[in-house]
Order: structure tokens, then sequence, then C-alpha cells
């Protein structure tokens, strides 16, 4: 039987706060190695600025065969299987506002790409924000990995019994 714990691990990736039109944050890099699945998921809210100020967050993926986290060798994720570019955009946020929470998630394939190459070992997420400066957005994104290609990655292996009877074949005299 397996454990939840065993098959998915949770990473937080960026937490922060933009509030100039055209900012930029990088994420830190996660480990996909074992894994074929990730769902990306962003948490954001506009917490203030500039009266009738509108900005959007865009969240956008890059793969690299090392952990870099500026720079390196980390490219755009334009060929996923699922999504093709590994991007999220939020709805246009207004301040002042209401400060409300949402969510956006996003889906993605690691085993294989598009162009029928394989994704690179390390993901990670850059946010940037786009329309009119003083507009306070606060966000948070984190991945869900999932799905290990192999067993051996479990950890907490369990073992119980059946109750099932044990069959014996019984023994031929005489032969």
């Amino acid at each position: 039987m397996r454990q939840w714990s065993d098959v998915t691990d949770l990473r937080p990736l960026l937490i922060g706060t933009l509030v100039d039109n055209g900012g930029t944050a990088v994420g830190n890099s996660v480990d996909t190695h074992g894994f074929a699945d990730v769902l990306a998921i962003i948490q954001w809210a506009v917490v203030g600025g500039t009266a009738d100020a509108q900005a959007q967050l865009t969240v956008k993926f890059q793969e690299g065969g090392a952990a870099a986290s500026t720079g390196g060798d980390m490219t755009d994720i334009d060929q996923g299987w699922v999504t093709g570019t590994f991007t999220m955009t939020t709805a246009y946020g207004t301040a002042p506002t209401y400060p409300y929470l949402a969510s956006t998630c996003i889906y993605e394939r690691l085993s294989a790409k598009k162009d029928g190459t394989t994704m690179a070992r390390y993901i990670r997420p850059i946010a940037s924000l786009a329309g009119t400066s003083g507009v306070l957005f606060v966000y948070s994104v984190s991945v869900l990995l999932g799905r290990p290609y192999d067993s051996a990655l479990l950890q907490k292996g369990m073992i119980f019994t059946s109750n099932a009877a044990e069959f014996k074949l019984p023994e031929w005299e005489g032969a």
C-alpha cells in the first residue's frame, strides 16, 4: 500500500511581493528526477496600491540541466505536453480593492514534450508584473510533484496479512 506522502512532494518555490510594472522575481529550482507529473499552484492577491492602477501577474516556468537560481542554462518551457508553454496568467487586479485570495493551477507532464524530447531535470518559476505601476501583488508559487517513475522511491513499505488461505500441492506417494 502506498502512502500519499511517499508518492507526492509539495515544494514552495517563490513567495513574494511585486509592485512595479515590469518587475520580475526568480524562484528556486526544484529537482523533478523520479517524478512524472507536476501541478503548479499560484495563490495571489492584490492588497493595495495607487487608486485605479491595474496589473496582471504572469508566472512562467523554465527548465534546465542544473539547479540554477539565476541565469544558468535555464530556458523557457515552450513544448510542454499538456499546455505547450508552462505559463499561468492571473486576472487583472485593480487597486485599491477589497483584498481577496485567488488561486490558479496548471498541470504538466514531466516525462515528455511535444517535440519528442524529455523535460530537463530542474524547473523553476519566474514571476513578472505587467500593467500600471502601483499595484501591490502578493503571491506564492508552489509545485506538487507526483506519480513516481520507480517504486524504489517509496520509503515506507507496509506489510499486512491478507487472510488468504495458503495452498500447498499434495505430495504424491511413489512419484
